[in-house]
């Protein structure tokens, strides 16, 4: 740069060596901001207890495979704190007490929101996988405008969804179809191994489709090739591996000067996370799976409009109140009628219901299976009171209720307790706050909820690692702040009850007829995902949850 300003050069040169300055100036007040920033808030939370691990996330790169238990190993370090700072690559603080969980779900709602695509590669990467039109990728404070106009309307919209009718009649109908379905197959592999987590995520898949967007012939139970189901698995499962295997590299990254780094003055992905992806395995195949991704649930929005343009009937489906919803908006978030709703839109809803409303539930049957595969006493009362309140009758909603079969129900929500299908949740502040007990949480700071860690509670939950499903008999609805495990607030999880339900149909019609079984040598080798939910892994690729059901009768 300084032979460029005292000799002559060629003009190449001059314009080589002004962009080095500005890449080196861009890269310096990154630097300066982010020193600046650091240690402001550093000073800020001086007296708050917690760890300092450093910017470059070692130690987050140690313990990439158990990142909950070491959350937890943190938090436990200051068993009377309500919440805890880690200052590391991000600067966090864990919510432990219920008060501060309810001031950052709904108290302060305006304040908190999704973290932006700048405060990570990941949360970039992300936002591409579930669209930037869909309800979680989008801000949900009033300021944000028209992505909080978009995100309002997408959950007005779903809500209608959850109707009592439609829950005892199309809901209820589905989940007894295809569980009929999935003993069908079960019953062809009895006394023989079979994944079970497969079988989850398939009856999962398969109920979702008809659900959300009226796909009745969706039947991956059996085996058919559902080219939608098996690009969405391998998104997801891509993306948590690119991240994971490169989150030192791609934090450093945020540092570069643009187009390497991003645009803004504060740390923000570029070119380089790109270029990263493009070299390795797991990365292509996440940009690979995402392209197939996208056009599989593009076809289906393009055919369902062609239905609507032509008159069509349309269904009970998620996907068909979207079309006729009369509050509509685009993926710009303008208001209008269902016209409005571009194919791009309705293809961000579609990828980010299925992630709302399959993987979840079964993360939670794998789960519960496993508790009960190694707890046979448990599985033992739980086959008598199935016995006794079902027989042979199909679960349905009342006779499977928390009153008729209180032993079923707490089971579901201990499972839940020790294994909630989203362990640890992020919270962007969005502005400068002020958590109930004295906290101050500068814009920029996160606000991080742990029901992973809440479950395991010692004072709440005697004996918090035994699996017990009397602790919830008889039965008291927890405090979603206690028990954030659908969220609460504005942004509590319009699908709980649906959920729960689901789980109670699947495991019940799976022990009216079988009991489950996992071996000592298969139990010892699970552990958890570190997926976007909390799946199981036994360290196969993919992972497996192998076990074997016997004939009860």
């Amino acid at each position: 740069v300084c032979v460029c300003f005292f000799f002559p050069v060629p003009v190449e040169m001059r314009v080589l060596g002004w962009l080095a300055l500005a890449a080196a100036a861009h890269t310096a007040a990154k630097l300066m901001y982010l020193y600046w920033f650091r240690r402001r808030v550093k000073a800020l939370w001086r007296n708050v207890p917690g760890v300092n691990l450093g910017f470059t996330g070692q130690q987050f790169t140690v313990n990439k495979n158990r990142r909950h238990d070491f959350y937890l190993e943190l938090v436990q370090q200051f068993p009377d704190a309500k919440a805890v700072k880690i200052i590391g690559p991000q600067l966090d603080v864990i919510v432990m007490d219920p008060e501060l969980v309810k001031h950052v779900l709904k108290d302060s709602f305006i304040t908190y929101s999704k973290p932006p695509d700048s405060s990570s590669p990941m949360m970039a990467m992300f936002n591409e996988f579930v669209g930037r039109s869909g309800i979680f990728a989008l801000g949900h404070f009033p300021e944000g405008g028209a992505d909080y106009q978009s995100w309002y309307h997408q959950r007005k919209t779903a809500s209608h969804i959850f109707t009592l009718q439609n829950f005892r009649i199309h809901m209820l109908q589905t989940f007894q179809t295809k569980a009929e379905v999935m003993l069908q197959r079960l019953s062809e592999c009895a006394g023989s191994p079979v994944d079970l987590q497969e079988v989850f995520f398939s009856f999962t898949m398969d109920s979702a489709m008809q659900i959300l967007f009226g796909r009745e012939n969706v039947n991956t139970l059996l085996g058919e090739n559902d080219v939608i189901s098996r690009a969405f698995d391998a998104t997801h499962n891509s993306l948590l591996r690119f991240v994971m295997d490169n989150i030192r590299f791609t934090m450093l990254s945020m540092l570069l000067p643009f187009p390497f780094g991003g645009l803004s003055l504060k740390p923000s992905p570029g070119l380089a996370t790109r270029l990263l992806a493009a070299a390795t395995s797991t990365g292509r195949a996440f940009y690979r799976n995402l392209h197939t991704l996208e056009s599989e649930a593009e076809a289906i929005v393009r055919q369902r409009l062609a239905d609507a343009v032509a008159g069509r009937p349309l269904g009970r489906d998620l996907l068909s109140l979207f079309l006729s919803n009369e509050d509509g908006v685009d993926s710009g978030g303008r208001s209008g009628d269902s016209a409005n709703y571009s194919a791009q839109f309705l293809r961000d809803v579609v990828i980010n219901f299925i992630l709302a409303g399959r993987d979840t539930t079964a993360c939670s049957l794998s789960w519960l299976s496993l508790e009960l595969g190694r707890n046979e006493r448990v599985q033992q009362q739980l086959c008598q009171e199935i016995d006794d309140k079902l027989g042979t009758d199909q679960p349905d909603i009342e006779n499977t209720s928390a009153s008729n079969m209180p032993y079923l129900n707490g089971a579901v929500y201990e499972v839940l307790r020790l294994h909630p299908p989203v362990p640890t949740n992020y919270k962007y502040a969005a502005q400068d706050d002020t958590l109930p007990n004295g906290i101050f949480m500068p814009k920029g700071t996160r606000a991080v909820y742990f029901p992973w860690g809440m479950g395991r509670n010692a004072k709440l939950y005697p004996e918090p690692l035994k699996f017990d499903p009397t602790r919830w008999i008889p039965f008291k609805q927890p405090s979603p702040y206690e028990f954030p495990v659908f969220q609460a607030g504005p942004r509590s999880c319009l699908g709980e009850k649906m959920a729960i339900f689901e789980i109670k149909v699947a495991i019940c019609s799976i022990l009216q007829k079988f009991t489950i079984r996992i071996a000592p040598e298969e139990v010892s080798k699970i552990t958890y995902s570190v997926n976007l939910t909390m799946s199981i892994d036994n360290g196969e690729k993919p992972p497996r949850l192998w076990t074997t059901l016997q004939p009860r009768f």
